[in-house]
């Protein structure tokens, strides 16, 4: 998606005629075909190196053909309370059940996230199909059938673990959809010419949003919790954004046999997926026996919550940064849900990495009062009350009951706990350090020039009066000082990928944004001029202008690829005299590095290094 920073239209007032507006050529765009299909496999096979041995079928259907293959291969009853809400509901993830809002069914929730899924047990890829109307549509839509695609390889080369819970549940999940999310990142870095280390190095730092699939249509199975308005969004969204953190940092590590090997070792709890060098070292959490209940309540299950799961259960309280902190360090635990006659009973241990961690989960503990208010499920209570108690690197919390089965319970939860078992590594490799890219900076006005450390730049700004925005990252160069030379200029900053072969692409979005700012303005018609390529101070420059026909007004943009293409600063100008004209070449050719052969900041932004891959 194209993303400028500091742009804006750059109007001036200047007369013009009105004529009929000649119309902006468009890229055109296609529907996919079964022969987008075969060159797509064939294409990840080379880019990944998984191969199908057999083709899978592939849907390729109208929105409302696709919505009916949803209704067919989902549930399409709303989930009802049961069982699994009493987890949920005793961690404080579920109000009192008059207050909670119908939950929709699966089918539902997957006509609104996901945009193609692999169904294994047919072998079946169900995706709509519609003309783009965009570039950024096609490269999605081509995008979700890469990432579809690579499922298919992914169940007839690797073998499905047994999942002993929600947690190792989440974390396979996390390294099969992280994968299919590199394999599409692939696809669409050799569509575009891009080097594929550089593209995944930047999507290690710059985990996007994927809307296109979800776990309710991924090809294992979804879990009670992801039906839950509080978390529903952070299961849906974990494996996709972590998965593809935990599949990089693999990559960077030992390449793609590292991450081929995961599937015959893969992570067992979230803690592996959020800590690559954890899972790598194969420490594994310490094991937890079957609790013997007290008098008058009886055990309906047991569960590992997991690094992400308390992590959830603590950040409504405490906010995510506290929340991560606090889960941070752990070494296994188990949660037993109690029946009584009339409520429900939490015992809850953890076991932590140090005294140290067990004593900052302690104290996370004792905040989560105001946000454990008295619930209900299924009939029964749910009390606020709770008891914490630390020994050594353990911790236990109980909710419910009385007090003095509170205590029984605490002292029977912290005998459970054995000894960890010795780690397995699973490679010698180690995942290279990150090295954080910096924010987005402005620069500063400095009597006759601007100048930005984050662009490592100068340029001047005499003559003109110049403003920038409170962030000092928007240039505008305002026609006051040069009124009688009818020119201005603006600068801006894109992260858009400034290769020569995708000039053409940049340049035609720009004719549709100047052709907007010329009706705006009550310029109706205009003429495309010239297109030149030019040298400047800050490397090659693209040029390419437009004028009001019958007029004299000329609207100009400079395309200055920087940090090997990674990104372009973009300069408007607009003239309408030859003076004029000489001031804006004169404005463009004044930008500067202020330091030539140094890497500035904004390079670290756009494309952040690593020692390694």
């Amino acid at each position: 998606m194209l993303r400028y920073f500091a742009m804006v239209g750059l109007g001036v007032a200047l007369g013009g005629c009105r004529e009929t507006l000649p119309p902006v050529e468009k890229p055109v765009f296609k529907e996919l075909t079964q022969a987008d299909v075969t060159a797509t496999t064939k294409k990840l096979a080379e880019l990944r190196g998984l191969r199908l041995r057999e083709n899978p079928k592939v849907l390729l259907l109208r929105r409302d053909q696709y919505e009916k293959e949803i209704e067919q291969t989902h549930d399409t009853k709303a989930p009802v309370a049961g069982p699994g809400d009493v987890l949920p509901a005793l961690l404080g993830l579920l109000g009192p059940s008059k207050e909670r809002k119908a939950r929709p069914s699966e089918a539902e929730s997957a006509k609104e996230h996901v945009r193609g899924f692999y169904e294994h047990s047919d072998k079946t890829i169900r995706m709509p199909n519609s003309t783009p109307k965009s570039r950024s549509e096609d490269q999605q839509q081509r995008a979700v059938l890469a990432h579809e695609l690579h499922h298919a390889m992914q169940f007839q080369s690797f073998k499905e673990p047994v999942l002993d819970s929600a947690d190792a549940v989440m974390a396979w999940k996390s390294l099969v959809e992280g994968d299919a999310q590199v394999a599409q990142l692939l696809h669409t870095a050799d569509r575009e010419k891009l080097p594929i280390s550089g593209v995944l190095r930047r999507a290690r730092y710059d985990v996007l949003k994927p809307a296109q699939v979800s776990p309710l249509a991924s090809p294992i199975g979804s879990t009670p919790w992801e039906a839950l308005p509080l978390t529903s969004q952070t299961l849906r969204e974990f494996p996709y954004r972590e998965g593809l953190a935990f599949v990089v940092d693999l990559y960077r590590a030992g390449g793609f046999a590292l991450v081929d090997k995961a599937y015959g070792q893969p992570p067992t709890n979230t803690e592996h997926v959020l800590h690559p060098d954890k899972y790598l070292a194969g420490e594994k959490p310490r094991p937890i026996a079957d609790l013997e209940p007290p008098a008058h309540w009886k055990a309906t299950g047991s569960t590992s919550l997991g690094e992400l799961r308390i992590r959830m259960f603590l950040e409504p309280c405490l906010g995510k940064p506290r929340a991560a902190a606090a889960a941070a360090g752990w070494h296994g635990d188990r949660a037993f849900v109690l029946e009584g006659e009339k409520a429900w009973q939490l015992g809850w241990v953890s076991a932590w990495d140090s005294e140290a961690d067990a004593i900052e989960q302690q104290d996370a503990l004792a905040r989560m009062g105001p946000c454990l208010p008295e619930s209900d499920e299924a009939g029964k209570q749910i009390a606020v009350p709770f008891t914490i108690r630390r020994q050594g690197t353990l911790v236990a919390f109980v909710r419910g009951g009385e007090p003095a089965e509170r205590e029984t319970m605490v002292e029977r939860l912290l005998a459970l706990p054995g000894q960890a078992p010795l780690p397995t590594p699973v490679s010698t490799a180690k995942v290279p350090p990150l090295h954080e890219p910096p924010e987005l900076a402005g620069g500063a006005l400095e009597a006759d020039v601007y100048r930005n450390d984050f662009f490592g730049m100068t340029a001047a700004t005499s003559v003109f009066d110049a403003t920038l925005d409170a962030a000092g990252s928007r240039l505008q160069l305002l026609d006051v000082k040069a009124r009688r030379l009818r020119a201005g200029g603006r600068m801006g900053f894109s992260i858009e990928i400034s290769t020569p072969e995708r000039l053409s692409e940049i340049f035609a979005e720009w004719e549709e944004r100047v052709v907007g700012y010329m009706a705006r303005d009550g310029y109706e018609t205009t003429r495309y001029e010239e297109q030149r390529t030019i040298r400047t101070a800050l490397g090659v420059g693209y040029e390419r202008s437009w004028t009001q026909r019958r007029g004299v007004l000329a609207y100009r943009v400079t395309i200055i690829p920087i940090c090997g293409g990674t990104g372009h600063i973009a300069l408007e100008t607009v003239f309408s005299t030859n003076p004029g004209r000489e001031l804006m070449d004169y404005w463009v050719q004044s930008f500067r590095w202020t330091a030539p052969t140094k890497r500035p900041p904004v390079c670290e932004y756009l494309d952040p290094e690593s020692q390694s891959k």
